[in-house]
């Protein structure tokens, strides 16, 4: 699996982006390290009239903004600014949004493939269950990030891995999602006479949402 690269999407730093650009929050870079031994850049966001520092471990809302397939975290800086601004005025939770950017994504390290980037978002969960230890975690997945979140959800040991953290992941949000890769390239050339549809068998990194949600579904039953 390989990542569509605009430019800069690879070399774009936090310190070069205009303060205008930022009207209404504060962002920080941070690194996170992931079980493999690499790391993995991840910007945090914050609203800026909320508080003078970005790490807030106060904060009683957590989104983990899980990215499409294209740039990079900061690139999606007007997409968390209309996030946070459409909070109510009162009764308003303190949110904080990590951005992280899986592997070959940005400056993370590593080579992409679909057990790499959910190891890589696995941490990133991780991270943000022991910085922020009051808060609910609520996954924002847009595009590929979509199934990613379902198929990161629906990982067998994840609740061994969380621990007793795992009851504080709340909620999920799904922006433009996909079932599968295969199932995309379906619906997008549903012509039979085109060979895209015949190459399914050779997709190594399937994101099989449904599939997962399905199997996930299936354990719970027996379960029970």
């Amino acid at each position: 699996m390989t990542g569509y690269a605009p430019l800069g999407a690879r070399t774009d730093r936090l310190v070069d982006v205009s303060c205008s650009t930022l009207g209404g929050i504060s962002c920080s870079e941070q690194r996170i390290a992931s079980s493999t031994g690499s790391w993995i850049s991840a910007l945090i966001v914050r609203p800026s009239s909320t508080s003078k520092t970005v790490e807030a471990p106060n904060s009683n809302v957590v989104v983990l903004y899980l990215q499409g397939n294209a740039g990079n975290p900061l690139h999606r800086i007007p997409v968390f600014q209309s996030l946070l601004s459409f909070m109510p005025a009162t009764g308003k939770p303190d949110i904080t949004v990590i951005s992280p950017a899986p592997r070959s994504y940005w400056t993370s390290r590593g080579r992409p493939s679909q057990r790499g980037i959910l190891t890589d978002y696995t941490s990133a969960l991780s991270y943000a269950l022991n910085q922020y230890p009051r808060a609910r975690i609520v996954l924002y997945g847009h595009s590929l990030g979509g199934a990613v979140a379902l198929c990161l959800l629906s990982q067998r040991n994840l609740s061994e891995v969380l621990g007793k953290d795992a009851e504080r992941v709340s909620g999920v949000i799904l922006e433009n999602p996909f079932a599968s890769i295969p199932g995309m390239v379906e619906a997008l050339y549903p012509q039979k006479w085109l060979p895209y549809r015949y190459l399914k068998p050779f997709v190594w990194d399937r994101w099989d949402a449904l599939g997962a949600l399905k199997e996930s579904s299936d354990e719970g039953t027996e379960k029970t």
